[in-house]
């Protein structure tokens, strides 16, 4: 009948409907049969589906155990009597047969080469032995999606044909837990489950089968531990399934923290041939084999986790990112006698003085942003002087005035550029106005607004602790995102009855609401994206092992809550100098005397510059 009814359809009979699927509704071809009932075929694989032997999951069964046990295609693709020796690497893994007959593992399964039918290039290619092959890249083929409207790569078609994106095309269902709208991981007799309700639900806690843990298991009823740890150890083996000593120690060290980013980094294709790679040096491991691998965050983390190990030395990573990138934007200057000018100072003086600092102590966040901005506006000035058909020689006083008084970011900040170019002499007579330093507060916030931020960072339960001490420190003791990313627990002095907190010389008293959040902050653990060891005293630990966050990813978390760390703190230097003396000021909160001395100025405590007069008097 339902055969019939297609072909009185496919000849143009308008009065006949075509039925919808019993289980779905959708009007789709029903080609299989499933409780008695004509369904199309998702609803058909979704009614055959088991809970599988092996991980206890309900899913499709691509395989039997030996018993007549069910197993799920994920375990049935982990399971090592599947697996093969691979005709190029020699790895027992999962393998498949090329057009000539070798079997080979997924990593070195390549099409074979041709020239590709759309773009004409001569790369890997499917059908290859057909007139018309194509390449990977121009197989998957866009088109707007006919839901959201945007041109991206094909994933799933609609019920008429029309092309669907991955967002788009991906169903959703009620969860039978929680009633929302998800993505299903997994069916039980109630009905379907999201992931949340998934992870929340204790039915599907098991004991991993190697080290006895009873959690959500990964696969192939190991948990994440042991999976990554099985996972990774099988990447380095040889192919008789031994792990060379050298390698030892990067495998203690990749699995020595959270098995969660191990496995995101295993889960991906390009990654697992970086970690190949690693196999490859061995011995020969150091950062400039590192460097080849790229400069991604996976690159940086595993750095990260090597160095934490003690398997590489520690590094100067600002002072290594500043230098490829002076190098990367002297290349982009277009012309060729900037080109040079750019060069030599960005080399020989603002580089040369990272360099110096750098052989003192490693450098922070703070050292390296102002020559950045310092290099971006020499490039501006000497772009500005040819557009006005100057040269750096004839540029004058009037040119000069000119460029500062002009609209447009960097003005100020070409001081130390101009500088160093009247020194050598490619300026002649003019001068950089001396900085205004009587401006400070002027980036102030009104008290009572700082007030009112300070509230809720203190009382709102919904913000994250990081972000409620952090703002804190900014709004009420006057502190830098640099100042506060490094702080570390035994910066923390809990006395019973009193909390104190070590930010200068002498440790200044914390208050009852935030002495709580300064205790949860140092018990909480923010450790889940961190490749390696965790083991620190970071109050606000970062995604790298062993390493604080970064300022301007905790200067992005207070601006997204209102609390601004410029004017804030501008506000709180300005309240607390004008209540305390300069000395007590430098001492408590970590700032040069000077420093303290000239807020104490601005904010009109005149108490110290009464007892200097005082003191001469008297002599």
């Amino acid at each position: 009948m339902i055969a019939l009814i297609e072909a009185l359809i496919s000849r143009g009979a308008r009065s006949i409907i075509a039925p919808a699927c019993p289980v779905c509704g959708r009007t789709l071809p029903l080609r299989f049969k499933h409780g008695g009932l004509r369904c199309c075929r998702r609803c058909y694989a979704i009614g055959l589906r088991r809970t599988c032997g092996s991980c206890g999951e309900v899913g499709d069964i691509a395989s039997r155990t030996p018993d007549g046990d069910p197993v799920c295609d994920r375990c049935t693709k982990a399971d090592p009597a599947n697996h093969e020796t691979c005709g190029e690497c020699g790895r027992r893994a999962l393998c498949r047969p090329r057009q000539d007959g070798t079997r080979l593992c997924r990593s070195c399964h390549t099409e074979p080469v041709a020239l590709c039918s759309r773009c004409g290039k001569s790369k890997p290619c499917y059908r290859s032995a057909t007139a018309s092959p194509i390449c990977p890249s121009c197989s998957r083929s866009k088109a707007p999606c006919v839901r959201c409207g945007n041109v991206r790569l094909i994933a799933y078609r609609a019920d008429d044909g029309g092309a669907l994106c991955q967002a788009c095309g991906e169903t959703t269902e009620p969860c039978s837990t929680c009633g929302r709208d998800s993505r299903v991981i997994t069916r039980t007799p109630d009905g379907p489950i999201c992931r949340n309700c998934y992870r929340a639900d204790i039915r599907f806690v098991r004991e991993c089968r190697t080290c006895g843990t009873v959690e959500h298991l990964y696969h192939d009823r190991l948990c994440n531990r042991c999976a990554a740890i099985r996972w990774l150890r099988d990447l380095f083996a040889d192919p008789e399934g031994a792990i060379r000593a050298d390698l030892e120690g990067i495998v203690k060290a990749l699995t020595a923290g959270r098995p969660l980013p191990l496995l995101n980094l295993l889960e991906r294709t390009s990654k697992r041939h970086q970690l190949r790679r690693l196999r490859e040096a061995g011995s020969g491991l150091d950062h400039h084999f590192l460097d080849q691998l790229g400069t991604s965050r996976d690159v940086a983390s595993l750095r990260a986790a090597l160095v934490a190990a003690g398997l590489l030395p520690p590094r100067d990573e600002y002072l290594i990112t500043f230098e490829t990138w002076l190098t990367k934007i002297v290349n982009q200057v277009e012309e060729r006698d900037d080109e040079k000018l750019i060069r030599s100072f960005g080399t020989w003086s603002v580089l040369r003085q990272l360099r110096r600092a750098a052989a003192r102590r490693p450098l922070s966040y703070g050292q390296v942003a102002p020559p950045r901005t310092q290099i971006r506006s020499a490039i501006r000035f000497l772009s500005w002087v040819r557009d006005h058909d100057r040269t750096l020689p004839t540029c004058t006083q009037a040119d000069l005035d000119a460029w500062l008084t002009s609209d447009g970011p960097g003005r100020p900040e070409s001081r130390r550029f101009i500088s160093w170019a009247t020194k050598q002499h490619y300026l002649k007579d003019v001068i950089f106005p001396s900085p205004d330093r009587s401006g400070r507060g002027q980036s102030a916030i009104e008290d009572d607004e700082r007030w009112s931020i300070v509230h809720r960072l203190l009382h709102d339960d919904s913000l994250d602790t990081r972000v409620r001490v952090a703002g804190c420190l900014v709004l009420l003791y006057g502190q830098t995102v640099s100042r506060i990313a490094p702080l570390t627990g035994d910066q923390i002095i809990d006395d019973p009855g009193q909390m104190r907190l070590q930010l200068g010389i002498r440790p200044v008293d914390v208050p009852a609401p935030l002495a709580d959040l300064l205790r949860e902050l140092a018990t909480a653990d923010h450790h889940a994206a961190v490749l390696g060891e965790t083991g620190h005293r970071w109050l606000f630990p970062g995604q790298y092992a062993n390493q604080h966050m970064h300022p301007a990813s905790l200067n992005q978390l207070l601006n997204a809550v209102g609390a601004h760390s410029r004017p804030g703190r501008s506000t709180a230097l300005m309240d607390l100098a004008s209540q305390l003396p300069p000395v007590v000021v430098s001492k408590l909160l970590g700032l040069h005397i000077s420093t303290a001395t000239e807020w104490a100025q601005a904010a009109g405590n005149t108490r110290p510059g009464y007892a200097a007069s005082v003191a001469r008097r008297r002599r």
